[in-house]
């Protein structure tokens, strides 16, 4: 298959220079998989993503064409690919056009995202993504976060909040909050905000600041803590795996969670409670694991729609109260896998509507 042929062909056909047996060539070609539609369909989008843009931008061809080839494993030949000369200058500029965005699109960063600086996951697995040199995020799909100025905080600030994370803060039901009075400045945010669930990994002495969607923050240095802050449960849930963590409220309060302790702020009540360390261990899944340990059933349906990015809904009155799971799956380990191996446990029918979404209905057994 020369791909660097049907690029060419997409590109020509948008541009109405296809005669017949070409028509029929790429048809044939784009039939043959999913992929191969799914590049036209990226090359149609970007195409007409170009239109107000054709007149004016200057384009190095060669640069341009080497960067697509490099991301579509075009190989390269001796004999190149024919390509009539357009009728129209205008064609030609098109057509190159259409190959650099496209390009650039490939690589996550089109025309209106060029300078964005948020940071999206919409695989159905984790993916990692540094911070800055020495510390990383990984988030879980269906997660994000938005990139902030990261101004270092002042020396005084720095050793007042060093201070206060090595106080011991041990208390069987809440956690006492030291009256800082005041919330870190934003300039001084590795991450502006923050939503879904992610692991952080500081490996150094810079305090990191992260803002989350709700207006608190989290600051710490040399650790490492999963967060869960997903819009639509109303708590901030933070497991502190090394080192220490400062929650800063948005009344001023802070509060710092130890090594080995879940904390759980209620954005309700405007309280954080310290909880039991979950059965399930928040830390496996960045490293591509997904464990249920006697997992109520409805849990394990939430941690397979955060962690696949679907939506599962239950289209009955099943009833499934008092049915746990056990299981192990690695992350790359599809949707379906997991679902039909709960099945195995639990007697049910199961409908993937789309990608994005699963209906279940008549679960049984005990």
């Amino acid at each position: 298959m020369n791909k660097e042929l049907y690029i060419s062909l997409i590109a020509r056909q948008l541009s109405r220079e296809l005669n017949t047996s070409q028509l029929e060539n790429l048809n044939s070609w784009l039939s043959k998989s999913k992929d191969n539609a799914n590049l036209l369909d990226e090359f149609k989008e970007t195409w007409n993503a170009t239109a107000n843009y054709k007149q004016t931008l200057a384009i190095d061809v060669d640069s341009a064409f080497s960067s697509f080839a490099s991301k579509f494993n075009i190989p390269s030949s001796d004999t190149p690919v024919e390509i009539p000369t357009a009728e129209s200058k205008s064609k030609s500029r098109n057509l190159i056009i259409a190959i650099l965005l496209l390009a650039l699109l490939s690589l996550g960063y089109l025309l209106s995202t060029m300078n964005s600086s948020t940071v999206s996951n919409n695989k159905m697995m984790a993916t990692t993504t540094a911070i800055n040199s020495n510390s990383d995020v990984t988030l879980s799909p269906n997660s994000q976060f938005t990139k902030g100025a990261a101004k270092e905080a002042n020396s005084n600030l720095l050793n007042e909040l060093t201070a206060i994370a090595a106080l011991d803060t041990e208390d069987d039901k809440e956690y006492m909050p030291h009256a800082l009075g005041f919330i870190p400045n934003k300039e001084n945010y590795h991450i502006e905000s923050f939503s879904g669930q992610a692991f952080f990994d500081f490996n150094n002495n810079t305090h990191k600041f992260i803002g989350l969607d709700n207006g608190n923050v989290i600051g710490a240095s040399n650790a490492a803590f999963n967060v869960q802050n997903y819009t639509d449960d109303n708590t901030v849930v933070i497991d502190v795996q090394s080192g220490n963590v400062l929650f800063f409220d948005t009344k001023g309060n802070t509060f710092v969670i130890n090594e080995g302790d879940r904390a759980i702020y209620d954005t309700r009540q405007k309280e954080l409670i310290k909880a039991a360390t979950p059965a399930i261990n928040p830390f496996k899944w960045h490293k591509g694991i997904l464990v249920f340990d006697n997992t109520p059933l409805d849990q394990a349906f939430k941690m397979l729609e955060r962690f696949y990015g679907v939506d599962i809904n239950i289209t009955d009155n099943s009833v499934i109260d008092n049915k746990n799971f056990t299981a192990t799956f690695p992350i790359s380990s599809n949707l379906d896998s997991c679902l039909e191996l709960i099945k195995a446990s639990f007697e049910m029918d199961i409908e993937r509507v789309d990608t994005r979404k699963v209906n279940i209905s008549n679960i049984k057994g005990e």
